[in-house]
Order: C-alpha cells, then structure tokens, then sequence
C-alpha cells in the first residue's frame, strides 16, 4: 500500500476519530468551523473511507506537533487499531517530561459520541469497547491501549448525542470550538458549556 506524505505543516489541532462514525456529520462540519476561524486542523485521511494510507510517522508528528487534541469516542472507536494507537500517542505525548503543566491543561477534548465515558473506562465484555475483539492484536497491545482509554475517560469532556435535538449538537460544536480556541491561548475556559462532569477515580 502507498503511504501518502505530507509536507510538514503546523497544525492546531489533531481530530481523532473513526471514519465510518463521524466523518461525515460531526467532523466534518468541526473541521470547517476550525477552518473558517484560521485554526488549521489535522484529519488522518480526510475525504477517505478510513486513514490507513496515511504515514504512521506524519501522524505522529502530527500528534506531537498540535496544540489542542479532540478525540471523537464513538460506538465503533476501539474496533480500529490506528484509532487506539493515536490515543496512546496523544496520551503519551500529554504525559511527556518535555510539556509543562501549563501548556498540558485543556489540550485533550474528549468527545463521548454516543457513547458513555463508563463504557470508555472499564471496556467491559458486553460493551463496544471490548478490546479482546480487537482483530490481530496481541495482550500487550490491549494493554496499552487500555490504560490510555482509561486515562482519557476521566478527563472532562463534551457529550454527543445523535439522537437528541439537532441545536443540541451544534450547541455541542460550538463550545469544543470554543474550547479549542482557549486551549490555544492556553486558557482554562470555565464551564458554561455541555460538559460530562470529571469521573472520581475508583
């Protein structure tokens, strides 16, 4: 399979998400207001059915290089190994020595895209977040990528609801906007938006 480069380029902001998911409606319509606001977002394969043929190591670059991370977790997230692999990155990368603790604050959104941040955190069997089903990956792995998952679903985050009223979801948009400007200016913004509530560690 060909790997497609990029020319380096600064970007804003990293979207993580599952193509089939969100691609067309909640990315989509995210990534043109960023755009429409001078904030240069990076989508893995953009326009494509899935981000497979985009180089592992511009996504990584990618991922290192942006400000501010939103990661869409939807029903269907942890079925793709790129999706988890990118979350362990940006986890790792939040985690870094070389990132102080200002410039960590508000950089990973988390999206809960019909999805509830305890399926997140726990991955139990009944639940889309089974990583035992996750084809051709290994204990190590899964262990990783747990661990990154449970990380992410204890930060406070935007909930997405498909089937709730239509201004609900852009209301939703509008303050990961919001946030992702703040972020920038390395701001914490204050809670006047959608937001699921931080989960108490057990």
């Amino acid at each position: 399979m060909m790997l497609i480069s990029r020319k380096e380029v600064a970007y804003d902001v990293f979207i993580c998400h599952w193509h089939p998911d969100t691609q067309l409606n909640a990315v989509s319509v995210l990534r043109g207001i960023l755009l429409s606001r001078g904030i240069t977002p990076f989508v893995v394969g953009y326009g494509k059915s899935d981000g497979e043929t985009e180089s592992i190591s511009n996504v990584v670059n990618a991922i290192k290089g942006s400000k501010v991370h939103v990661i869409f977790l939807s029903p269907n997230f942890a079925s793709s190994k790129r999706c988890l692999e990118e979350v362990v990155h940006i986890m790792t990368t939040q985690d870094s020595p070389s990132r102080s603790n200002a410039s960590r604050k508000g950089t990973v959104l988390p999206i809960f895209y019909d999805v509830e941040p305890s399926t997140v955190r726990y991955q139990k069997a009944d639940k889309g977040y089974d990583l035992s089903k996750v084809r051709g990956s290994s204990e190590e792995q899964r262990e990783r990528w747990a661990s990154a998952l449970r990380q992410l679903s204890v930060l406070r985050g935007f909930e997405y609801k498909t089937n709730s009223e239509y201004h609900f979801q852009w209301e939703t948009l509008y303050y990961i906007v919001k946030n992702v400007e703040a972020s920038m200016k390395r701001v914490i913004p204050c809670n006047d938006g959608p937001y699921v509530e931080k989960i108490n560690q057990v």
